[in-house]
């Protein structure tokens, strides 16, 4: 028979969208069966079969990608102007306004 394949919180949070702290929190909560190795905790993959990953809403969604087109914008440095930097500051507010609803 196979061994289960061992997750630490970190890749736990990875599959699952959420940071390892919090699970870190559900296994000493007892809500994943896991055991503590040292200062982290390892499960077996099928431990976190039961919790359900987390959805991003669809204004979380465009935010991050008006975050991602202003990084774009920034990254090129060399056509770097007055009006790139204004449709930075502009891309960004409405990714400010869209996590705020």
């Amino acid at each position: 028979m196979a061994r289960p394949k061992q997750l630490t919180s970190a890749m736990a949070a990875k599959i699952l969208g959420f940071t390892p702290n919090y699970i870190r929190r559900l296994c000493l909560a007892g809500k994943i069966i896991a055991f503590k190795l040292g200062h982290d905790w390892l499960m077996a993959e099928s431990a976190i079969k039961h919790i359900s990953p987390k959805k991003m809403s669809e204004s979380t969604n465009d935010a991050l990608k008006l975050i991602a087109r202003t990084m774009d914008i920034l990254r090129d440095w060399e056509n770097l102007n007055t009006q790139a930097i204004g449709d930075c500051l502009s891309l960004l507010q409405e990714a400010v306004d869209k996590l705020a609803m």
